[in-house]
């Protein structure tokens, strides 16, 4: 065997492996002493990356779990406020009833009014007041869809070009606005049979005329009267006044019977005065024709009202421009408001848009009408024909009349036909024995504001995909919300698409519907309307615009039984809100459950990537120990044999 002294291999490998040894004995009692496998990227560059990842993913989860726990105890503070509130609306609902019960007087409703009005104050305050960490959580609110609507408030527009060729009537003022009230007669569109339903022909003589039990019969004030046996004398009666009155006896009393007036146009002689024998005492009937040369009549009652006809007289140069913005208004005598028609150059031939001033009562009127790219009168005269049908849902023809409806029915009507000559003409006429009164332009303005919605959308941050961004809506409960003005901007109209399609059970025609609505209303109408009423009152959460919550809302009777009904819906709205809090916070804590089990598995999986196996990294720490020491010792012996190689130099 060679001893060498520069080179002693045997000592150099032995603390080679010394050195490695040791080493791996430094990493053992590294993973011992931390617990982890994995201390540095240099134990594994792309375990440590995965679980760097789940780390910072736990730690995430960790903040949800947070957000979702604070989200829900902001919830609860809302949902308790809202339940503090429904108290307050049960408390009025019986002063309310209480007010409506007229073994009350006026000196109780009024101390039962202090009472309420103290409960709206407190119910406001509970909106304006509750918060969570300085959030306000009951007064928020969204934006909504724009609101256009008449606003009668606004200066009214004349027009530039005249579509009513006629100089004001100095004697007919309304609303500080000069109108057209002519005082001559107008013709009159009537039907084939021209007669009035409300008078009756009358015979001039009795005589002759055999009466029978139950037969109805006129006198000579046109009052109807029942036939009866007079039991003194035995003969045809009438009963009035507590006695009895034989017909045709010497007792004042004059009995005629008859048939209606009919007046055919065919009979009539145009510019000459038509009477019909019998006829009604004061009727008048006046022959006359139409522009197109349709015989017609002017119709004078013995109240002296006339039916009113009035011709529109459109420009017919520089169009649709001359008539963009321009119009005319159609008073109502019987409700005093206005009717209006607009023509717009900018909305689509055609069409036809219908606004309501309901800030006064009854509300006014306005129907806009597109006119974009039309050229021709009778192309104007058609888009209004078009889109007031297309308003009112009635089918237009070649001559037709257009009523502009409305809840309060105004009873103006447009009348369209075609004459001889294929011109189109548009005819006023204002039925129910109220005259015409017309207004060169449109009384009011057009106006749109934005629209809101009564709630505000807040977010509760999550990490994983079902939780993250999720939105939490916090209703407005102010006493504006839960009361909402008939003039308010309140976005709170239930859509087309928000009724039920098809309808669900209890919504058949021969249900019974809701007494207060009253027996006219439930009789004269239609079954789609009456379903969507009552959809709307007891199913769509928000409340009907037009409910009242004033000073005096408990001062009578009858605004003590209206204010039962807005609680009501004020309740329901109220209910519907502390339900959808309870069920966002339910969400959140499934969400709060959700997250937590996806902490436990994260970890669970980061721990697999990680965590050291304790007992094997003990066997490993062992053995390494061990062979550090042994290098030790071999290298140690080496050493010595290095010294033996010295003894040969001596």
């Amino acid at each position: 065997m060679a001893s060498m002294i520069k080179n002693t291999m045997p000592s150099l490998r032995t603390l080679n492996q010394l050195n490695k040894n040791t080493n791996l004995l430094t990493k053992s009692l590294q993973k011992v002493s931390s617990g982890m496998k994995i201390n540095s990227a240099a134990d594994s560059a792309s375990a440590y990356s995965i679980s760097e990842k789940m780390r910072v993913q736990l730690r995430a989860l960790d903040q949800c779990n947070a957000n979702t726990k604070t989200g829900a105890n902001m919830l609860s503070v809302a949902e308790g406020a809202i339940d503090n509130q429904i108290d307050l609306i049960k408390r009025m609902k019986e002063i309310a009833l209480d007010a409506a019960n007229d073994t009350n007087t006026d000196a109780d409703r009024a101390i039962m009014q202090k009472e309420v009005n103290a409960r709206l104050m407190d119910l406001n305050n509970i909106s304006y007041s509750t918060e969570y960490n300085g959030r306000q959580l009951l007064n928020g609110v969204m934006p909504g869809e724009p609101t256009t609507f008449f606003n009668t408030d606004a200066p009214p527009s004349q027009n530039t070009t005249p579509v009513i060729p006629e100089t004001p009537n100095t004697n007919a003022i309304f609303k500080n606005l000069p109108v057209y009230a002519p005082n001559t007669n107008f013709l009159r569109n009537p039907p084939n049979t021209v007669y009035d339903p409300n008078q009756i022909t009358w015979s001039p003589d009795p005589s002759g005329t055999t009466y029978t039990i139950g037969q109805t019969v006129y006198d000579s004030s046109h009052q109807p009267h029942n036939v009866v046996r007079n039991p003194n004398t035995n003969n045809m009666s009438v009963y009035i006044g507590g006695a009895y009155q034989d017909i045709g006896a010497p007792s004042g009393f004059t009995a005629y019977n008859g048939t209606m007036a009919s007046v055919l146009l065919s009979n009539a002689t145009i510019g000459n005065s038509y009477s019909t024998t019998p006829k009604m005492p004061g009727d008048n009937y006046t022959a006359g024709t139409l522009p197109d040369g349709t015989p017609a009549l002017t119709t004078t009652n013995r109240n002296g009202n006339t039916s009113g006809f009035y011709d529109l007289n459109l420009p017919s140069t520089n169009l649709p421009a001359s008539l963009d913005q321009q119009g005319f208004s159609v008073l109502c005598d019987k409700c005093e408001q206005f009717v209006c028609v607009k023509f717009d150059a900018t909305l689509p031939a055609n069409t036809g848009q219908h606004h309501i001033d309901n800030t006064v009562r009854p509300p006014s009127e306005c129907y806009v009408i597109g006119i974009a790219g039309l050229s021709t009168i009778n192309d104007i005269y058609n888009a209004m024909e078009q889109g007031i049908s297309q308003i009112t849902g009635t089918s237009p023809t070649g001559s037709s009349v257009q009523q502009l409806t409305s809840p309060w029915n105004h009873n103006v009507c447009l009348h369209f036909y075609d004459d001889a000559s294929g011109n189109k003409h548009c005819y006023i006429t204002k039925d129910h024995d109220y005259d015409l009164a017309l207004y060169n332009g449109v009384a009011g303005q057009v106006e749109t504001v934005g629209g809101k919605l009564p709630w505000q959308n807040l977010v509760i941050q999550g990490d994983t995909v079902s939780s993250q961004f999720t939105r939490l809506q916090l209703p407005n409960t102010t006493l504006d919300a839960l009361f909402p003005a008939q003039n308010s901007n309140w976005d709170i109209e239930p859509k087309e698409s928000d009724y039920p399609n098809p309808w669900p059970k209890g919504y058949e025609e021969d249900r019974t519907w809701p007494p207060e609505w009253g027996e006219d209303y439930i009789e004269n109408t239609p079954l789609e309307e009456k379903r969507r009423r009552l959809w709307r009152e007891e199913t769509w959460p928000y409340p009907a615009k037009g409910a009242i919550s004033t000073a005096s809302c408990v001062s009578t009777r009858e605004k003590a039984l209206k204010f039962v009904q807005s609680l009501d819906q004020a309740l329901k709205y109220l209910t519907n809100a502390a339900t959808t809090l309870g069920v966002q916070e339910v969400r959140l804590n499934y969400m709060n459950d959700n997250i937590v089990t996806s902490h436990e598995n994260t970890t669970a999986a980061e721990s697999v990537i990680r965590d050291a196996d304790m007992a094997k990294e003990m066997t490993n720490y062992s053995k390494y120990n061990v062979l550090a020491q042994s290098a030790q010792s071999m290298l140690a012996q080496a050493n010595q044999n290095l010294g033996s190689s010295l003894d040969l130099l001596q």
